[in-house]
């Protein structure tokens, strides 16, 4: 996969990212390039159509690196095939130009046989990532091929094991790298720009449902230890409320509103259950400090879930209810 110069890009124009597609296969030891695309045919354009013309030309079967390099640029240098490999500067030269910077092998030398060795005995999810990266390296405008390789790692994975904090910590963090990059990708193709957008739709699906598996886990974590001390159940509390806001962010992004009443009914749940269980723990409580930092505490969960629940949910009156002035040191 890469990019080359067949009308959708001008010499000296900015690579966004890449338009073609060809092989490399491995025979007699060693590795060969071909274009069986270009070899099939051409696109013939009219005033109002374009048709494909079937015209067999094996001009691109089996040639040199060297002469591949002048019109097929890899996203990743490896796949070049050269020792010296062209950067993507250099590639927006004259063909004149491309063969004196081969000539004078200013850069390091590099191994691509060995790279191409290392990439491939790791197993495919992190090869995905490390083409990615290894693709974004050798041209920053090229974001969506790390973008992709990091949602799809969160959607193999997704609901796996939604019991381990790390696993969604992990998960949450691919996924939000992963729609950082995509919304800063530029593409002036349609057909890219349609793919990125649905990339992105499903990644914030995606991503509001891993915060409210993060939600949970915390709420289950103060359930099964009713004696934490305070300062983890500050924290469990922060993380519930922080998980359960971007979840709300995401889904009233999208106008979502099964998915919104829905959240909401299982934060105001989360919200009468973990008032319970600090209403227990500032009854417990002697020292007159720790029992103000109590209220304070309960003050801001009940804020949150007033803010972020509608109305229209049922359960929301159970918190309206609730009167802190019945806490009394």
């Amino acid at each position: 996969i890469g990019y080359t110069f067949d009308g959708k890009y001008k010499k000296g124009e900015q690579l966004n990212e890449s338009n073609h597609a060809w092989n490399a296969f491995y025979a007699e030891s060693k590795w060969h390039l071909i274009d069986a695309t270009w070899g099939s045919g051409y696109i013939k354009k009219s005033l109002f159509s374009k048709k494909f013309q079937k015209s067999y030309d094996n001009k691109y079967f089996d040639r040199p690196s060297n002469f591949f390099i002048l019109s097929h640029l890899p996203e990743i240098p490896m796949w070049q095939l050269l020792n010296h490999p062209l950067i993507l500067k250099t590639f927006s030269l004259p063909d004149a130009g491309i063969d004196k910077f081969l000539e004078k092998k200013k850069v390091p030398y590099f191994n691509f046989n060995d790279t191409i060795q290392l990439l491939y005995s790791n197993e495919f999810d992190q090869r995905t990532i490390e083409y990615g990266k290894m693709a974004l390296e050798f041209n920053l405008n090229n974001k969506t091929p790390l973008a992709f390789a990091m949602l799809h790692i969160v959607q193999n994975n997704f609901q796996n094991d939604m019991s381990d904090i790390t696993m969604i910590d992990s998960l949450i963090i691919l996924a939000e790298n992963s729609l950082y990059l995509m919304n800063k990708a530029k593409s002036s193709r349609k057909s890219v720009i349609e793919t990125i957008e649905i990339n992105i739709n499903f990644g914030n699906q995606i991503l509001a449902e891993l915060n409210q598996y993060k939600a949970k886990y915390f709420e289950k974590e103060i359930k099964n230890y009713i004696n934490l001390p305070f300062d983890s159940l500050k924290y469990i509390v922060k993380q519930i409320t922080e998980t359960t806001s971007k979840t709300f962010s995401i889904y009233k992004s999208f106008n979502n509103s099964d998915a919104i009443a829905k959240a909401e009914t299982d934060f105001c749940q989360m919200t009468i259950d973990i008032f319970n269980i600090f209403q227990n723990f500032f009854e417990l409580e002697s020292n007159l400090k720790n029992k103000r930092k109590i209220k304070k505490e309960l003050s801001r969960l009940l804020m949150t879930s007033k803010k972020l629940i509608s109305d229209q949910c049922e359960c929301k009156q159970y918190i309206n209810m609730i009167k802190m002035s019945e806490l009394k040191y």
